[in-house]
């Protein structure tokens, strides 16, 4: 038996706009993608919401920002970071990082190396 994975594009300016509805889709059960690289006040935003609506279907979430451009200056695994910002700026036309959020329920963990994101589901 398969099981359906919701993933939700999101704009950063719909992000910055309805915090709100991106964190419903979480609840959800969606994984969000923002096509930007958010920053530390919003992530600590995100988390304190996760924290007040934590329950027994909602377990929390992970979350996961990669900054391409940066990542590309490195030298090392910038072939990976360098095909993600291609898949992401022909989706969204944009080159400004990108965060990945998820529900605990589905995303176990996240790992973040220098050549690639790991979800553990």
């Amino acid at each position: 038996m398969s099981k359906k994975i919701s993933i939700k594009l999101v704009p950063y300016e719909e992000m910055r706009r309805d915090m709100d509805a991106v964190f419903n889709e979480l609840k959800k059960g969606s994984i969000v993608l923002i096509d930007a690289k958010i920053s530390p006040e919003e992530e600590s935003e995100i988390i304190a919401k996760t924290m007040e609506n934590i329950d027994l279907r909602f377990k929390g979430i992970e979350i996961s920002t990669i900054d391409v451009k940066k990542e590309e200056k490195k030298g090392k695994g910038s072939k990976i970071f360098l095909t993600l910002e291609k898949i992401k700026k022909a989706l969204t036309g944009k080159e400004r990082g990108i965060t990945i959020i998820g529900p605990a329920s589905l995303i176990k963990k996240m790992e973040k190396t220098p050549e690639e994101i790991y979800l553990y589901m």
